[in-house]
């Protein structure tokens, strides 16, 4: 069977727990190709899989990852907006944008 596996790396356990899921595929006798759509961009890397393929997009000039609210003040008593999802909502929707255009190759 041919699988496609898709991350959003928001955490370097994202790709750490997809790795796990991978090679028991992989194992089991699959194709498998990994899409990463870092939301986050500092997570960096693509795992320790043995996926066949990966494809890898995400932010030119990075991601507004580091403007969510539970970021800007890890220690302080902040809390959770009413509006709270939207900013994952908008990393999401500008990574599908980045990837309907055409390809720079």
């Amino acid at each position: 069977m041919n699988v496609v596996f898709y991350i959003n790396a928001i955490g370097k356990s994202h790709l750490d727990f997809s790795d796990s899921l991978v090679d028991s595929l992989k194992e089991k006798g699959h194709t498998v190709d990994v899409i990463i759509a870092r939301m986050n961009d500092q997570v960096t890397g693509h795992g320790k899989s043995k996926a066949d393929r990966f494809y890898v997009f995400g932010f030119k000039n990075g991601s507004d990852w580091n403007k969510m609210h539970h970021l800007t003040n890890i220690f302080g008593d902040v809390r959770f907006p009413i509006n709270g999802f939207r900013p994952y909502y908008d990393i999401g929707n500008s990574l599908c944008e980045i990837l309907k255009r055409p390809s720079e190759k």
